[in-house]
């Protein structure tokens, strides 16, 4: 038995998983972002900087209980031995995107990376009563 040669990869994959979202009744649009998630993290597990990321926000609440987990269009990660520099951040995620060995549909348009700064949140207070 031969192997069939898929010869639009990108089309077969947006169509298995429309296909997927109609039957599991899921949004089209977040089963997209959740494939683009997890081919970005799939990349980063290739790549030399695997240990200097850890996983948290949304995207590691949906690895643990992805039915209740709450959708989210964005990454969230821990750095380690990683720089501040905005820059070098961007190069990383740039020499990331760039691994591509596995057939997966997913193209990463290096023209397009962008990197800020983000502020953090100012401070939450909560305050506890003992009784």
């Amino acid at each position: 038995m031969t192997k069939r040669t898929i010869k639009n990869i990108e089309k077969s994959i947006r169509s298995r998983l429309f296909n997927l979202a109609e039957h599991q009744q899921l949004s089209y649009q977040m089963l997209i972002i959740r494939y683009a998630h997890e081919r970005l993290l799939y990349r980063l597990s290739r790549s030399v900087y695997r240990e200097r990321f850890y996983l948290k926000g949304g995207v590691l609440l949906y690895a643990f209980d992805r039915d209740n987990a709450r959708p989210t269009v964005d990454i969230d990660f821990s750095g380690n031995r990683i720089g501040n520099d905005i820059a070098q951040i961007k190069s990383v995620f740039t020499e990331i995107c760039q691994i591509n060995d596995a057939p997966d549909g997913i193209r990463f348009d290096m023209a397009e990376i962008q990197a800020a700064e983000i502020k953090p949140p100012p401070p939450k207070e909560v305050d506890l009563v003992k009784r």
